[in-house]
């Protein structure tokens, strides 16, 4: 697609999306993550103390040697429908919110 003049600039939008996404992905693994530890300690959590330590639990799984990018890929799936979920959750509301 981006060997014509017009199919560049969506080849560009198509592989920053998918870097954004990417990104953003591992980020909602770690909260939701870390969420989960904390609400199995019984402990009151911070938004930054939580994201915190999903992002470490999520960097330690993805750089396992051998089972790494296996790993990575689930967790970029995983996340990629948390991001859709969230997506429909928040045009829902929207919706709803016209109703009335």
């Amino acid at each position: 697609m981006a060997v014509t003049m017009v199919g560049i600039p969506f080849a560009v939008i198509g592989v920053f999306s998918w870097i954004v996404i990417a990104g953003l992905t591992k980020i909602l693994v770690a909260e939701q993550i870390g969420q989960m530890v904390f609400t199995a300690m019984d402990r009151e959590d911070s938004m930054p103390l939580t994201l915190l330590s999903g992002l470490v639990i999520v960097l330690i799984a993805i750089n396992i040697p051998e089972i790494g990018g296996v790993i990575n890929f689930i967790l970029t799936i995983l996340g990629a429908g948390l991001l859709v979920q969230l997506f429909f959750e928040h045009v829902s509301d929207l919706s709803e919110a016209d109703r009335y």
